[in-house]
């Protein structure tokens, strides 16, 4: 599985970044893959401990540390 490369370069630029070496973005991408598979998987667990299958907007909430 990758991110788009197109796609995460257009985001770095929108951060102000004006060039981007591709090694660069290739980093990035890892780092934001890793990020989400950990979220993913916290946020999987949240629901599992709710006894659902599904994954919702509270258990990514719960999972960041976002609940009241």
């Amino acid at each position: 599985m990758s991110l788009p490369v197109a796609t995460i370069e257009r985001v770095i630029k929108s951060a102000g970044v004006p060039r981007v070496a591709g090694s660069a973005t290739n980093m990035i991408i890892a780092q934001a893959e890793s990020y989400i598979t950990d979220l993913a998987k916290k946020s999987y667990a949240y629901a599992k401990h709710a006894g659902r299958n599904t994954l919702k907007d509270t258990d990514v909430k719960a999972a960041l540390g976002l609940v009241d």
